[in-house]
């Protein structure tokens, strides 16, 4: 007896469902990507940061939250200079040890980001603002003749615990 063509469309369609259900499965979507389409990047924040826009910055910052602390905080500006990459960190050093109290260098090292699009210089400091301590790191990099700075920001009784969330977002950076 020979089966119904119906039956076969019906079992070909329970077979599409289960192998696309399946395949969902294994190629969900990545974490939600914001995207800045003037600087033409993107990134992943933080899951549960809010992105918001402040007048006078040309990007969006994101915030985390603390209960004790305050909030830890990722900014980015572009910047077009011509100066070599060495010389304009040297320049940041300078300038945010101008703007803050107790500033304090720790360090600065070479950093690749793993898609090897991107390399630049990371510096760290401690300084006090508004009477807390913060550590800041900043990710100094080039891309097409513009400098770009990403600031991370938090607690510095906080920082070793935000340093790994702070790694996450550098490497997820993505320029078009």
């Amino acid at each position: 007896m020979k089966k119904p063509l119906s039956f076969d469309i019906f079992m070909v369609c329970i077979f599409l469902a289960l192998g696309l259900t399946a395949m969902s499965l294994h190629s969900q979507p990545g974490p939600p990507r914001l995207v800045e389409k003037e600087g033409g990047f993107s990134y992943e924040p933080p899951p549960g940061w809010v992105a918001v826009s402040y007048p006078g910055m040309k990007f969006q910052v994101v915030t985390g939250t603390s209960e004790n602390s305050p909030a830890p905080s990722i900014n980015i500006v572009d910047d077009a200079v011509s100066d070599p990459l060495n010389k304009y960190a040297s320049t940041i050093i300078g300038r945010n040890s101008t703007l803050a109290q107790n500033f304090h260098y720790i360090d600065q090292t070479p950093f690749t980001i793993r898609t090897g699009q991107i390399n630049g210089i990371k510096i760290t400091t401690e300084a006090t603002q508004m009477g807390r301590r913060f550590k800041q790191t900043c990710y100094v990099f080039e891309h097409n003749k513009m400098k770009y700075v990403v600031t991370c920001c938090a607690a510095a009784q906080d920082a070793d615990k935000m340093e790994p969330v702070f790694e996450h977002m550098v490497e997820s950076f993505k320029f078009r």
